[in-house]
């Protein structure tokens, strides 16, 4: 398997990863999905619209990148950042959000759902024409971690979804002890 067939691959586990949790989702009315469990907390729609948000982050960095030309190799450490990045979202920990991602709007489930499998469709367009001669190239970028290759961003984002599968548990627990608006 070739690097660009790898990186096709990483998108499909990525997007079936999305199916899956948004069929498990399905299964709950969409008002409860949308209901916000406390002041401070997002509700299950603004998680997803947190994901959506990074995601088009990602596609802007990378049409940024393509359309200057200016995206050079990602780095000899761009591996090692990955790996630390992804190990460290993996922790039970919080983080605070980046605040370029941190201040989701209220939504629907529905329009949130809408607005991620929009945001995928472009990236996977966008991932499928990359030339192969830039897949080892910094073409996302993590506010911390920093450059990194198409595949590395892959695999941040599928640890990302992961991290924020807890949060979506604890939410669904909260809003089905509380009671209906």
């Amino acid at each position: 398997m070739d690097n660009k067939d790898r990186l096709l691959a990483r998108f499909n586990s990525l997007e079936r990863d999305r199916r899956m949790l948004l069929d498990q989702l399905d299964r709950h009315d969409a008002g409860s999905l949308a209901r916000i469990p406390r002041p401070d907390a997002w509700s299950v729609a603004q998680v997803i619209m947190h994901f959506v948000l990074v995601e088009r982050g990602s596609l802007a960095y990378l049409m940024r990148k393509l359309e200057m030309g200016n995206s050079g190799q990602a780095g000899t450490f761009s591996g090692v950042r990955s790996g630390l990045l992804n190990l460290t979202v993996g922790l039970p920990l919080r983080f605070k959000a980046p605040p370029m991602v941190a201040v989701v709007p209220v939504c629907s489930y529905g329009d949130a759902v809408e607005a991620w499998a929009a945001v995928r469709t472009d990236l996977e367009h966008a991932l499928a024409a990359l030339p192969p001669a830039l897949l080892d190239h910094g073409l996302f970028k993590h506010p911390v971690a920093g450059r990194l290759t198409p595949e590395q961003g892959l695999r941040f984002m599928a640890a990302h979804h992961r991290h924020h599968r807890g949060q979506i548990q604890r939410t669904l627990a909260s809003i089905g002890r509380m009671p209906p608006d």
